[in-house]
């Protein structure tokens, strides 16, 4: 296997990913005067509605990056290092949100002090409580396919991953074609795991190339993704039409095979320390763009166009997330990384 590093292309995927899941919110039916609007951007929202898929295309990368990581890693490394990841930005980010829901919204929406102690764990679904910000629910599924991985390194299954992802796709059929239970739709991160799957995959690919077996488990992986994007597609959009179901399944073969091109080598950037920090920018503006630009968003609709107001709420996630990136996930955490409890934590 490969030794991990960063990916440069990966990297600006995963901005263009974020990207995406931005314009989905601040285009797509954005509230004006408290009510959808349907004709705000025109012409636009017809193209920004499919941004959700964002979060397909961070599935993928995620099982791709995660497996990577993954491998020549103990138990509490691997643990360790998905924590200091995680979880500083997270803090960080729902304390924003809450200031920022505290100081605009009106009192009725203000979360209570237990919802955000339950939000910093970020599986306040688990604990009975609503998100402080709907994108965090990507964050809950995260968890659980480390958590599978967590449990693939310490039984020491990491290098016959290929085998267990088949059998995950096949309980993943299981989902799909039959009235499974709960637990099993759980284990299986149903309908979202064979987009981490293929992501699994992609990364062997990148590793040791193509086999048989996994060019098999890519197409399968692929077909039970646009199964479940075929159903998410009339959650995520209104009034979804046959033709859109098309692009939806269209887009997300879209997203393996661009992956697909990288673990293969085939698409190389020229300038990757440009993808590389567009790509540090990425966790950060996931975070904080959606519940703080709506917030934003309605305090400055009295006084400037949609248009106007959608350029302000984007810089100003763009500058939230860089000063996190700077601060937090650069020497923040270079300086976490050099504390003695850290370094024994890791060694």
């Amino acid at each position: 296997m490969v030794k991990a590093s960063r990916i440069p292309e990966l990297d600006l995927l995963r901005f263009v990913a974020a990207s995406c899941v931005l314009l989905y919110h601040y285009t797509y039916r954005p509230a004006i005067g408290g009510i959808a609007s349907e004709s705000a951007f025109g012409a636009l929202q017809s193209v920004t509605r499919f941004g959700y898929l964002g979060v397909t295309l961070f599935f993928i990368i995620s099982g791709f990056v995660i497996l990577w990581t993954a491998h020549g890693r103990a138990p509490l490394q691997f643990a360790t290092s998905r924590f200091v990841r995680l979880y500083p930005s997270f803090w960080l980010a729902v304390l924003l949100t809450f200031g920022f829901t505290v100081a605009l919204a009106p009192p009725a929406r203000w979360p209570g002090y237990v919802t955000l102690l339950g939000n910093l764990s970020m599986l306040p679904g688990y604990l009975g409580m609503d998100f402080i910000d709907g994108v965090y629910w990507t964050l809950a599924v995260e968890l659980k396919f480390y958590f599978l991985i967590l449990v693939l390194i310490a039984l020491r299954q990491i290098d016959r991953v290929g085998w267990w992802l088949a059998g995950w796709l096949a309980a993943l059929t299981i989902c799909h074609v039959t009235a499974a239970p709960g637990w099993l739709k759980s284990l299986t991160i149903f309908p979202f795991g064979s987009l981490f799957a293929g992501g699994c995959l992609l990364y062997l690919v990148h590793a040791s190339g193509w086999t048989p077996l996994r060019a098999a488990g890519l197409g399968w992986a692929l077909v039970l993704s646009c199964r479940a994007a075929i159903a998410d597609a009339y959650e995520f959009m209104h009034g979804t039409t046959v033709t859109a179901v098309v692009m939806v399944v269209g887009l997300v073969a879209a997203c393996f095979v661009v992956v697909a091109l990288i673990a293969s080598r085939r698409f190389k950037l020229r300038h990757a320390a440009i993808a590389t920090s567009l790509g540090s920018l990425t966790y950060p503006l996931y975070l904080v763009h959606h519940q703080i630009g709506r917030l934003v968003f309605a305090a400055l609709e009295p006084y400037v166009t949609p248009a106007i107001g959608v350029l302000l709420i984007t810089a100003l996630a763009v500058v939230i997330s860089w000063l996190m990136a700077e601060f937090i996930e650069r020497r923040g955490l270079r300086w976490v990384n050099r504390t003695p409890l850290l370094q024994r934590l890791m060694a």
